[in-house]
């Protein structure tokens, strides 16, 4: 059913040496993610980036262990698929949300891209789009949970 679990333990490990967590973010925290990064860096998130970003963020302000970490999160949607959740974020029209997303800071991300090609080691693994990033997730846990169950 592509459905895997692992004890306590093994979720340890997996946080601790493989630096590999989870979240949770609720609506309310999906819209103040929205509306304080457009307030303070001018870019306009979409719900679904808007979850990566906030859990990041409190990833790395829980943790301990990743405090001095850099994490980066990339938008895996466009506001203007969203534009009624995002105008009801910012409290303006969806006419105003279609005009921002017509502004050109969505469009070219090569270079980015290029920069994570470049910082990809052991440590460090990028999928590219439509790769299934699960199965060598599965296989970590699996791996881990062998070692020590």
């Amino acid at each position: 059913n592509g459905s895997f679990s692992a004890t306590s333990q093994v979720m340890k490990v997996l946080h601790d040496e493989y630096h590999i967590t989870s979240s949770s973010v609720s609506d309310e925290d999906i819209q103040q993610c929205i509306k304080s990064t457009w307030s303070s860096k001018k870019y306009l998130l979409d719900p679904h980036t808007a979850v990566g970003v906030f859990a990041g963020q409190k990833v790395l302000k829980d943790s301990s262990n990743m405090r001095n970490m850099t994490m980066i999160c990339m938008g895996c949607a466009h506001a203007s698929k969203f534009v009624e959740t995002v105008s009801t974020c910012l409290e303006i029209k969806p006419t105003d949300v279609v005009q921002l997303c017509t502004n050109k800071q969505h469009e070219n991300i090569s270079h980015v891209l290029e920069l994570f090609s470049a910082a990809e080691d052991e440590d460090c693994r990028i999928f590219p789009v439509g790769e299934d990033w699960t199965q060598e997730l599965q296989q970590l846990v699996e791996s881990v949970s062998a070692k020590y169950n």
